[in-house]
């Protein structure tokens, strides 16, 4: 985890509590142990994965139970919370996106399947080519937002993520899995996207394609 530990206490947060597992309130500090963190898992043929693009330290909701909103602007981001990304999200990395929705750039969708994030700022102004995961779909920020769980699994594919998590709830996977079938048998699914996904797995290898 590289987000920034900015003391928010929420009573009601049972299960992100960001308070509690960041490593510092300091952007060098936290990109430096966590560079050292993901070396270490390198040498030992472990794939480090980062968490929470695009940093949710500053969020108050809980986005496994409700929708969030991430309300800062782009230079404070900047010269902050997207200091360990920027600095270690390399095209070797892999990143998991928040379900919080960046304010500056997509008022609308959560990040984790926003066409203005993801497409936009992520693979076309920062060029990052590694691989993009979603937080938990079985999330409420994504069965409570406008496009609902069917859809969004759509426009995050479409947008350029290349792997959905469902975690805690695997019954999702079908809800999932029916969206998507349906969407491409109706040619709803960007095969250009997809085209650029499939070389993007293939370069993970084995550990991703098993």
């Amino acid at each position: 985890m590289i987000d920034l530990n900015y003391e928010v206490v929420n009573p009601n947060d049972r299960y992100t509590r960001i308070r509690n597992r960041a490593i510092s309130a300091d952007p060098a500090i936290v990109t430096e142990i966590a560079g050292e963190y993901c070396a270490g898992l390198q040498q030992a043929a472990v794939q480090c994965t980062l968490k929470h693009f695009p940093g949710i330290g500053r969020v108050f909701e809980d986005t496994h139970v409700e929708s969030a909103d991430l309300k800062a602007a782009l230079s404070d981001l900047e010269r902050s919370d997207w200091i360990p990304f920027r600095t270690l999200m390399t095209d070797s990395a892999v990143t998991i996106l928040s379900h919080v929705r960046l304010s500056a750039i997509d008022a609308r969708r959560p990040v984790s399947f926003s066409q203005a994030v993801v497409s936009g700022l992520l693979r076309r102004n920062w060029a990052y080519q590694g691989l993009l995961i979603t937080d938990d779909f079985s999330m409420r920020a994504v069965h409570s937002s406008n496009d609902g769980l069917p859809q969004a699994s759509v426009a995050a594919l479409n947008a350029g993520v290349d792997l959905i998590l469902v975690s805690y709830d695997p019954d999702q996977y079908f809800t999932i899995m029916d969206a998507l079938l349906t969407a491409d048998r109706e040619g709803r699914l960007d095969r250009d996207a997809l085209t650029q996904s499939e070389v993007r797995i293939q370069k993970k290898g084995p550990a991703v394609n098993h």
